[in-house]
């Protein structure tokens, strides 16, 4: 095995914490980013960089089916993403205290608080990647001789030819 090392001094980061895996070998953790600031970070092959930092908590930050980045810091639960912090309702399991998070190499996350266990996975029904903003019904679906799916909707047809989508009138 070959070690190698990783450090964030140049970047005024230290006291390194909870580790947590995300996709392609990427690692978040928490470390002191001085002055009283506290940063979620990143190592990826692009290098270290911080992702979020609080100057009010001590947050711990993990990469989300989605890709979206949440973050838990003292009781709040959010997802960040480029508008900002978005809330995620601290009900059912999730309303008492979170202690950990294990990611599922960004593809699913467990949550371990004092109310139990939680799991959070994609949905299994989701709108396709490319075809957001799509919300007519679909009547029916073919697939042709060149292995292009064609989809009826109410008022176009869709045509999907690999992973490109293409509305017709």
């Amino acid at each position: 095995p070959q070690w190698t090392e990783i450090t964030g001094a140049r970047a005024g980061l230290r006291d390194f914490q909870y580790p947590v895996t995300g996709r392609d070998g990427e690692l978040f953790a928490q470390a002191k980013a001085g002055q009283g600031l506290t940063a979620v970070v990143r190592w990826s092959t692009q290098g270290l960089e911080r992702v979020y930092t609080s100057s009010t908590g001590t947050p711990r930050g993990w990469r989300g089916p989605d890709g979206v980045l949440w973050v838990l810091e003292g009781a709040s639960l959010f997802r960040l993403t480029g508008g900002g912090k978005i809330p995620v309702p601290r009900a059912g399991v999730l309303s008492g205290n979170l202690f950990d998070v294990n990611s599922e190499h960004g593809k699913s996350f467990w949550l371990a608080g004092s109310e139990g266990v939680a799991r959070y996975t994609p949905l299994i029904w989701q709108v396709p990647e490319g075809l957001a903003g799509f919300d007519r019904p679909v009547h029916a679906a073919l697939e042709d001789r060149e292995g292009r799916l064609w989809f009826a909707a109410t008022d176009s047809l869709l045509e999907l030819d690999g992973g490109a989508w293409r509305p017709h009138a």
